[in-house]
Formats: structure tokens, sequence, C-alpha cells
């Protein structure tokens, strides 16, 4: 799961160092963890002279993805976005949690191992299929994460992004 949410990105910018990292500072509010805030700047996260780590500040899908920045040379910043490590987590306790839940019944209830019918156990397989449909979800809210943060640095810090592969 996670080389499939993790995406790489040159971004080039025409000014200088100090100036896009002046700019970046002014569009981000300054935050030791990357977690959601009512802010009116456009992201969330921790700004330094050699690189960055930020969030959308977008309410809803905005901390799906998290963009970390290290400066390549005076013009080029390398981008990695990746799914945020809290949706890792909550789609693996999905994984884990969902598909044990008729388990549980069974294991609780007084009825033996030997005198359940077989089918029975074909009651965790609707379970998987809504834990993988949760991860399409989540998926599906990093991309709109990634495509939001990339579209405000682009609009903002009036520089090019183009994907590495």
């Amino acid at each position: 799961m996670q080389n499939r949410s993790r995406n790489n990105y040159k971004l080039v910018h025409e000014s200088n160092q100090e100036d896009f990292t002046a700019a970046l500072l002014a569009n981000t509010y300054k935050s030791s963890s990357l977690t959601s805030t009512i802010t009116n700047k456009s992201f969330i996260g921790q700004v330094t002279e050699s690189g960055f780590k930020l969030i959308s500040s977008t309410i809803g899908v905005g901390p799906a993805c998290k963009c970390e920045g290290t400066r390549a040379d005076e013009n080029r910043i390398d981008l990695t976005t990746q799914l945020h490590p809290a949706f890792f987590w909550l789609y693996y306790v999905w994984l884990v949690v969902i598909p044990c839940i008729p388990l549980g019944f069974f294991i609780f209830s007084d009825t033996k191992i030997s005198e359940l019918d077989p089918s029975v156990f074909f009651a965790i397989i609707p379970f998987t299929i809504m834990a993988l449909l949760f991860r399409l979800f989540i998926h599906g809210a990093y991309i709109i994460s990634r495509n939001l943060l990339l579209g405000r640095m682009k609009k903002l810090l009036k520089c090019t992004v183009e994907k590495v592969p």
C-alpha cells in the first residue's frame, strides 16, 4: 500500500531560494505536527531553508496527502507526496477489525466450532470487501488532496511541477 500512494515530483521555480522560501512561509500555517487546523493559509506544516513538510489546509481531504520537499539546487526542489501515516493506520485497523466482526460473534457465542455450518465463514467475505472499498476511498482522498496541494503550489509559488517516473 505504501508504494501505491506515493509520488515523486520535481518542482522548478524561477525565483531564488530565499524568495521561494519566503513565499512558502507566507502561505504556511506553522505547526509542529501535520494535523488539520482551520486557517486562512494554504498549507500547514514546517518550512526550513533545506526543505519542508506540508499538508493542504483544505477542510475534509486536505490532510490525506503529506508533501515533503528537499532542496536539490538553487531553482529545483524534489517533492515526495504520500498518504498521511494516520490514514495508513486507519486502513490497517479496518483491514484487521472489520473482517473479524463476524468471527467475534461466533467466538463469544455458546456455539462450538464443530457445530457451525461451514458456510458461516463466508460471512467474512462482505466485510473484507468493505475493507478493500475503504482502501479505495482513502486512495481517492489522497489523489484529490495531492492534486489540490500541487495546484496551490503552482499558483501561489509560481512554479512548475513535473512528475518524476
